[in-house]
């Protein structure tokens, strides 16, 4: 019989490959999918919202304020002169709000994936011991 939190974890994993398959042209919704796959994960062994949050992904309400609270003319700048109206952005490693893209989806769920195979063979290796 296999443990539910084991289950849980095979569950999310095949969930996100779906979607990761299935990734539509409205980035700000495979957003919200992914990270409510991640809020819905029922056990709190591991934390999978970290991951999401340190893409450092913003939606409108979020790029406004951050606009409002660096007023970085260069930075606005760039903003405005290399991206595309979109309701979804992310920060850079340089701190410019960049347009995201499927890739970024892509790679975000190949880590998540990536993290909860980790736990499911630390899981494994514990019920062997045991």
């Amino acid at each position: 019989m296999i443990d539910k939190s084991l289950q849980a974890k095979l569950e999310l994993k095949t969930e996100l490959q779906d979607l990761k398959e299935n990734l539509g042209y409205d980035h700000e919704q495979n957003y919200k999918k992914i990270r409510d796959l991640c809020l819905g994960y029922e056990y709190q062994d591991i934390d999978l919202l970290d991951l999401v949050d340190a893409e450092n992904f913003m939606v409108d309400e979020q790029v406004s304020d951050y606009i409002q609270r660096n007023p970085d003319e260069a930075r606005l700048r760039n903003f405005f002169g290399k991206t595309y109206t979109d309701s979804i952005y992310k920060m850079n490693g340089y701190g410019n709000l960049v347009n995201v893209s499927s890739s970024d989806f892509e790679d975000l769920i190949d880590s998540l994936v990536e993290k909860i195979e980790e736990e499911i063979k630390s899981e494994q290796q514990k019920s062997c011991e045991m």
